[in-house]
């Protein structure tokens, strides 16, 4: 087929079977739960963390970013080595093993608790940016107004916001780097036509 039919049929075939992984990975990674802080009223004497779950998109766009980044580093660095030597059969093979692959660094990198935050240093944010001193602070007020009860709903409520801060920043952090450094680098490295290396 001769372009630009051929450029057209794989654009078009791009998108349907893009929007079928999108449907079948927002079932898988997208769910998500979302929490929010309620009270002190005048009928709740102490706040309350609730948590809702909502659609998460951006989770879909995370965990695709590493499969993407497993297949250029196949093709561009690598340059199909070792399944070229398969022809089709190889790079089907291939395809299937960058999903895979993929899907292990995604979970090492963004779902395994804590790994991201420590890696990105994300977990310095509460002690550098004043949450901690505001904890203290609440601390301190539920302490010596609220009793026991209330002291340990504001410990419970803003250590769960410390977390969730930096678990969040953390993802977002290691998703830029992923996205900026990686991707970016070998993109720029078959751009440059694998000089100076080549």
């Amino acid at each position: 087929m001769t372009q630009p039919k051929r450029g057209i049929v794989n654009f078009l075939i791009a998108i349907i079977f893009g929007l079928i992984l999108w449907g079948i990975l927002a079932v898988l990674v997208a769910p998500s739960y979302s929490s929010v802080v309620y009270g002190p009223t005048a009928t709740l004497p102490y706040p309350i963390l609730l948590s809702y779950p909502y659609t998460n998109h951006a989770a879909i766009a995370a965990y695709l970013a590493f499969p993407l980044v497993t297949l250029l580093a196949g093709q561009l660095t690598f340059e199909m080595w070792p399944w070229s030597r398969w022809t089709k059969n190889g790079n089907v093979l291939f395809v299937i093993l960058a999903y895979i692959i993929g899907t292990i660094l995604f979970v090492i990198f963004m779902v395994t608790p804590g790994l991201a935050t420590t890696i990105t240093g994300a977990n310095l944010i509460p002690s550098v940016s004043g949450l901690q001193t505001i904890y203290l602070q609440y601390w301190l007020d539920s302490l010596l107004t609220g009793g026991v009860g209330a002291l340990v709903s504001s410990y419970v409520i803003l250590i769960s916001s410390f977390e969730g801060v930096a678990s969040t920043v953390g993802q977002q952090v290691m998703f830029s780097w992923v996205l900026t450094v990686v991707i970016f680098y070998l993109l720029a490295y078959e751009g440059f036509e694998h000089w100076p290396f080549k």
